[in-house]
């Protein structure tokens, strides 16, 4: 499986690459680096996810894959802006 993230939501996750996050709960996220001696392999997303024999937890990991800017992150121009500078 993979996931795509901006570089800024990669930024944000924190980072357990020799280590898994205490606190367990569903949903948490953070980033593995998938060998951490060798810089040239990629980066993993672990996330604490129910298992069904409860109240068992697994990991499911997703190789991450970092994409430029979204169209969605990008600052929404208002039309009366762009006319404005069409304008100009």
């Amino acid at each position: 499986m993979k996931i795509y993230l901006t570089k800024q939501e990669f930024d944000e996750l924190l980072e357990y690459s020799c280590t898994v996050p205490t606190g367990v709960c569903i949903g948490k996220q953070w980033k593995c680096k998938v060998d951490y001696y060798d810089v040239n392999k990629g980066w993993l997303l672990g996330e604490y996810v129910q298992h069904k024999d409860l109240p068992v937890f697994k990991i499911r990991w997703k190789d991450i894959v970092i994409v430029g800017v979204l169209e969605i992150d990008k600052d929404i121009e208002r039309f009366n802006e762009r006319r404005l500078k069409n304008e100009m």
